[in-house]
């Protein structure tokens, strides 16, 4: 389930699915499974734009990976977590974890964490006004999605580019990158996000002046409105409005902004409501009703709380200085300028406390990335040392296999000497007694203890934490599988048969649940 979060995202479908597993992993107090559980149903909340349960339940997850050492998972959650402050508008919040979340991803080799990381950073940037420094980041993110195969989040980095390059009014640029997002939902069969891609797709054309293909576009859309979410088919409006409004159909493109005001005012969405007023605004100055657009510019103002969004209240100003000006209400119109003129300002002393707060982020960035590098060099010299140490253990293991396996067969000649000799025969018996108190194996449990925790020293401890029913012997064995040693080996080394050494491998897997496709070997790699 979590493979097909990470390359689809199409876990609605699951959802009863993952809430029965999340009932059955408390029912046993099974922590991997709760946390899994958790995480996907958190992004499955998140999806659903339920932004407050998605906020709890990831930091449920990401809390218990954290106690169990789930590291992958953790990263996760905390890459989630910052999507969420983004999503939010926290976006120092937001740059802060999205930087800890890649610093963790890339020492962990997680590409979804690089990947989910890099497209909050670049998000983040966008709304700061620093295009460039966005589409670093976004380029980096859309070059590791593709690599790994993880094409929901191929298909949103996609849609933020399409925006990105919209706001630049590079529409070219634009439409490649829509048409890329909507072609990615359609091959994830994601039908509500194919839908808010084909809307995102015929916004372009509208602005492109392609109007036939946006406008065939915004009705296949509007087939499947029914599986859009209220705000968004509020936006399928407007955007039927703008298309209306360039084909110069006043009255029907009035009628769309109307009706997108009354979707986003069921659903409580102010800024959007104020968003829809400036479009019927600018439509009614456009056809020369001054004294119209006068009063929806008003009800902008009383629809938004001033001074949270700035750019909308400029707006308003702007539309009212227009209207003012077309009426010839030249006190009024110079009135309404310098409050367009005050708010602009304010807009540009804002967007240089905001570049000024993105320099400080980046600064930290760039600080936390040299933390990484160093992090990472030294990882890497560890890594080297305890190759080094591994393969020096397996050999010297190798050695002690071949030493058994030869005492072994000593044992088996000197029984066959014994049984052929006289039973009262001093010397024989005193052979004897000395053969049986031999130990079967040269193997020393204490010294190879000792040896395995500084090669690899948080196994034991992980292994006992993920799976705490294992017996001393199976733990054991659990070890020597990780120095990559065979069932014969094992049983060589141990002095017992194979067949031995294969049902405790069995009654491992049985008790780690591990899939009948997945090698023993390779899973305990992970630990």
């Amino acid at each position: 389930m979590g493979e097909i979060h990470r390359k689809s995202g199409l876990l609605a479908d699951h959802e009863q699915e993952i809430r029965s597993a999340l009932a059955a992993a408390k029912k046993i107090d099974w922590q991997p499974g709760i946390a899994q559980c958790t995480y996907l149903l958190a992004r499955i909340h998140e999806w659903m734009r339920q932004m407050p349960e998605a906020e709890k339940l990831n930091g449920q997850a990401k809390k218990i990976a954290k106690q169990i050492g789930m590291t992958s998972l953790y990263t996760d959650c905390l890459a989630s977590e910052a999507n969420i402050h983004l999503w939010n508008y926290r976006l120092a919040e937001a740059y802060k974890t999205a930087v800890e979340a890649l610093g963790l991803a890339e020492k962990e080799g997680n590409s979804y964490g690089v990947v989910l990381s890099n497209y909050v950073l670049g998000s983040v940037s966008q709304r700061y006004g620093a295009d460039d420094e966005s589409l670093k980041f976004y380029q980096n993110s859309l070059d590791t999605a593709r690599k790994y195969g993880l094409l929901k989040l191929e298909g949103m980095i996609q849609d933020k580019l399409a925006q990105l390059f919209l706001n630049r009014l590079q529409f070219g640029h634009a439409e490649k990158f829509a048409r890329a997002a909507a072609h990615i939902q359609h091959r994830l069969k994601n039908q509500r996000n194919f839908l808010r891609a084909q809307m995102q797709l015929a916004s372009i054309l509208i602005e492109a002046k392609k109007l036939e293909e946006a406008k065939g576009l915004l009705d296949e859309v509007n087939k499947n409105k029914a599986d859009l979410l209220d705000a968004e088919r509020g936006a399928l409006e407007i955007y039927y409005g703008k298309y209306a409004q360039q084909m110069k159909l006043y009255s029907e493109a009035a009628n769309f902004f109307n009706t997108a005001v009354n979707i986003f005012s069921s659903t409580g969405r102010s800024m959007q409501i104020a968003n829809a007023f400036i479009f019927i605004c600018e439509l009614h100055l456009e056809t020369g009703n001054h004294e119209t657009a006068l009063l929806y510019a008003n009800k902008v103002l009383e629809t938004i709380n001033l001074g949270v969004d700035n750019y909308i209240e400029t707006q308003a100003y702007r539309v009212m200085y227009e209207a003012s000006k077309l009426s010839n209400n030249s006190i009024d119109a110079l009135k309404y300028l310098e409050l367009y003129h005050n708010n602009f300002g304010k807009q540009e002393a804002q967007l240089l406390d905001s570049r000024m707060q993105l320099i400080e982020l980046e600064t930290e960035y760039k600080m936390k990335q040299a933390e990484i590098n160093e992090e990472r060099r030294r990882a890497e010299e560890l890594r080297v040392e305890l190759d080094k140490k591994e393969r020096e253990l397996t050999t010297k293991t190798k050695h002690l296999i071949k030493r058994t396996e030869s005492l072994a067969q000593f044992r088996d000649d000197l029984r066959a000497i014994i049984r052929r000799s006289p039973a009262n025969d001093p010397l024989i018996q005193q052979v004897k007694e000395r053969l049986n108190s031999t130990p079967e194996s040269n193997l020393d449990w204490e010294n190879f203890d000792k040896e395995f925790q500084s090669v690899h020293p948080v196994f034991t401890q992980k292994l006992e934490m993920k799976h705490p029913v294992l017996t001393k012997m199976e733990k054991k064995i659990c070890e020597m599988l990780r120095l990559g040693l065979t069932s014969v080996d094992i049983a060589k080394l141990l002095t017992l048969s194979e067949r031995n050494i294969e049902n405790h491998r069995y009654r491992i897997r049985k008790k780690i649940a591990l899939d009948t496709e997945k090698s023993l070997h390779e899973y305990l790699a992970t630990i």
